[in-house]
């Protein structure tokens, strides 16, 4: 907590990546280096989803309650959120375009008494501010890894899935044909999209 999470108000030392990305989500320059990061405020998913969000009374309560260090203004960090939002919404987009599956599952949660002993339990639902970290953390883990084999062509060990086995893919595509579901196995892509 006092050494690197990021709070704010407070230097932190970091590695970053830094994109410029144009609104449709193509990445127009990356730079790659050590950083020194001074957070202007501290957000929870729950609080930039009701900023992010166009329902007005939950956005005045939600800017009501955001507390800005530094530089920056409350408008600033909302702009800021709400492009980040688009922006992410299009690396969604480009991923799914190319090939990427959705394993969206749900996750269930536990709720404790004061005791320590379970009492209720629910399905987390995933918001719109989850998705928005999401595809920025897989949009540096690929920057990450490109750079890394580039740099290291021979030596670099980078997480692959391997196609998928081709006697599989055709029992499968027979099984949904007999069960009246097309199945489009040219490319990865089109897999996705039939599915």
């Amino acid at each position: 907590e006092e050494l690197v999470s990021l709070n704010p108000g407070v230097d932190r030392l970091a590695f970053s990546v830094i994109w410029d990305i144009d609104p449709h989500g193509s990445i127009v320059n990356r730079w790659i280096g050590r950083t020194i990061i001074f957070s202007c405020c501290k957000l929870s998913y729950d609080l930039v989803q009701d900023l992010i969000s166009s329902d007005s009374s939950q956005f005045r309560s939600a800017a009501a309650s955001l507390q800005v260090h530094g530089m920056f203004k409350h408008e600033d960090v909302i702009k800021s959120l709400r492009c980040l939002y688009e922006i992410s919404k299009n690396l969604k987009d480009i991923r799914f375009k190319g090939g990427a599956l959705s394993l969206d599952t749900s996750k269930p949660t536990i709720l404790f008494d004061e005791d320590g002993a379970p009492c209720d339990s629910y399905r987390y639902k995933r918001n719109d501010a989850c998705f928005i970290v999401e595809e920025l953390m897989l949009l540096a883990n690929m920057s990450a890894a490109e750079v890394i084999s580039n740099a290291f062509p021979d030596c670099a060990l980078l997480r692959r899935h391997p196609e998928p086995n081709p006697r599989k893919l055709k029992e499968f595509e027979a099984f949904c044909a007999k069960n009246g579901f097309e199945l489009d196995s040219s490319s990865s892509g089109q897999l996705h999209l039939s599915i």
